[in-house]
């Protein structure tokens, strides 16, 4: 039987056990629906706060996400000094929901970046031995951390009024 939690604090843990009893593809599911969630609080605060010759034309929730994602990227990271270019993380071929899981492992297609990343290092074999599944892993775990963190951080950035409430 599950307890009855009540109240603020006890939603928390409400929505701590949902994401805990879920399996990785509703976990990722669930974060997915938040992010754009906070995305699209956003974009109601920028167009109430922009005239309309100010805001962007093809802002919607999934672009301004894949934006802060794409900033997100852990650019000091080990794997990204080996390889050197971040442009191979940036056009993987996914949409941001994708690109990065939210839940379990970091990187749903491990062995495919090591593959390609190894193909793109061919002329460096010492370069090559430092791309393994653990350093992509790593990379991708990171960038998740801080991608989760922008998310947070822009959740944070502003106060919920009834007009954003409502709208």
């Amino acid at each position: 039987m599950v307890d009855q939690r009540r109240g603020p604090n006890g939603n928390r843990e409400v929505w701590n056990s949902i994401l805990l009893a879920g399996d990785d593809v509703l976990t990722h599911e669930l974060w997915c629906a938040v992010i754009r969630a906070v995305a699209t609080t956003v974009l109601t605060r920028i167009r109430a706060e922009r005239p309309s010759s100010e805001q962007p034309d093809d802002c919607d929730p999934d672009i301004l996400v894949a934006e802060w994602q794409d900033a997100s990227m852990p650019y000091e990271a080990t794997l990204a000094w080996v390889v050197g270019e971040y442009d191979y993380f940036r056009d993987i071929d996914m949409s941001w929901d994708e690109k990065v899981s939210l839940s379990g492992k970091a990187c749903g297609f491990v062995s495919d970046v090591v593959w390609d990343l190894k193909d793109i290092l061919d002329f460096s074999p010492d370069a090559q031995d430092a791309v393994t599944e653990e350093s992509v892993e790593e990379f991708f775990s990171e960038w998740r951390s801080r991608f989760l963190q922008r998310v947070l951080q822009e959740a944070a950035a502003f106060t919920v009024t009834d007009e954003y409430a409502e709208g």
